[in-house]
């Protein structure tokens, strides 16, 4: 009580200060001056009183993590106790940072310069039939198609596309990694901060209009200056893989590639209103590569290098052979789930039951 009183008492004073400040100028000059004095006070006062959101955040969600796995390892009472601490600040602060990318994500947006990218490849005929009504014989029709004993999966909003087949074509991409190309070969993984909630609303209606494509990365390929990630000639060349929010992007290490990606990045974020999350954000190279083109690289992209393995929408990728080692985040995962059951009375064919469907929620 005494904290939301000393807010509304600070509140006031700002306003009263920006409001008798002395400005020159016409009636509506010295309106909008005031306004903007007001503003810029206010947008400072949350970092002031309650500090960096985005930081406080990133640190409970590291320090959460940090408990759930020394409750994995020391299961006591000491440490639950501490666990459901930390989520609560957890969920505190994901709740403050989630109303402010609410707030951030009204801006209006300006620049669609993207959707210019866009092949027309809708008639107006089949816009019309695309938008029209179905009639009820169509319904119906459509109804009595359905196998009755099973129903659609989500993967059929990628045209049938599993997951799995983005996990085995990144997997198979990066074995190519430490071929001779120029440059080197470089895999960056974006993570954007909280994409439902960033995105401008003006933006997705231009998108669903128009069919954009992720990003316009596949128009750098026709881009002369730039160089792309060594692959197979004889098989697709593919320069990103995207499904949802899980982004890998496949490049040369060339310096004006890499600047040509971050260049389509950029333009991205100013288009959708979505931001890229730097902190979580990475960049991969040739295990053997030179310190001095790892520090390039950290110079063009802005982010931090990461060893193989890496995990991409829950799976293992890695250069090489394959190793025990690899899974053993997944091992941890199923142990985690299985553990809450451990002093529960269940028969074989419940332990059998429980054990697959852990199996089967997991990317495996």
């Amino acid at each position: 009580m005494v904290t939301e009183i000393s807010a509304q008492l600070y509140f006031l004073g700002v306003v009263q200060s920006s409001w008798s400040m002395q400005v020159s100028g016409n009636a509506m000059w010295r309106l909008k001056s005031k306004l903007q004095a007001l503003s810029r006070k206010l947008s400072q006062w949350p970092r002031e009183s309650i500090g960096d959101i985005y930081e406080k955040f990133n640190s409970w969600e590291s320090k959460v993590q940090q408990l759930e796995e020394l409750d994995l390892q020391q299961n006591t009472e000491v440490n639950k106790e501490e666990l459901n601490k930390a989520h609560v600040e957890y969920v505190k602060w994901m709740g403050l940072q989630e109303t402010l990318l609410k707030q951030k994500s009204q801006a209006t947006i300006t620049d669609h310069s993207l959707l210019n990218c866009i092949p027309g490849i809708i008639s107006v005929e089949d816009n019309e039939l695309l938008t029209s009504i179905p009639s009820i014989i169509e319904v119906r029709e459509a109804i009595f198609k359905l196998n009755a004993n099973s129903v659609a999966g989500p993967d059929d909003f990628n045209g049938g596309r599993l997951i799995t087949t983005n996990v085995m074509l990144a997997q198979e991409i990066i074995q190519g990694i430490g071929k001779e190309n120029r440059g080197g070969n470089i895999v960056i993984k974006l993570d954007m901060e909280k994409a439902y909630d960033r995105m401008s609303w003006t933006f997705i209606s231009s998108v669903l209009r128009n069919l954009i494509s992720m990003m316009s990365l596949n128009g750098l390929h026709s881009n002369p200056e730039f160089t792309p990630f060594h692959m197979n000639q004889r098989g697709p060349q593919v320069n990103h893989l995207a499904y949802v929010d899980g982004i890998v992007i496949f490049s040369s290490g060339h310096n004006k590639s890499v600047r040509l990606v971050m260049q389509q990045i950029t333009r991205y974020e100013k288009a959708s209103g979505q931001k890229l999350n730097k902190c979580k954000s990475f960049f991969l190279t040739d295990p053997k590569a030179r310190a001095h083109r790892i520090n390039r690289m950290r110079e063009v992209t802005g982010f931090m290098e990461k060893n193989f393995p890496f995990y991409y929408l829950g799976c293992s990728l890695y250069v090489g052979r394959m190793k025990l080692s690899h899974f053993d985040n997944m091992v941890t995962k199923i142990t985690k789930r299985l553990n809450g059951w451990q002093g529960r009375m269940l028969t074989c064919r419940g332990r059998m039951v429980l054990i697959k469907s852990v199996l089967q929620s997991l990317p495996i």
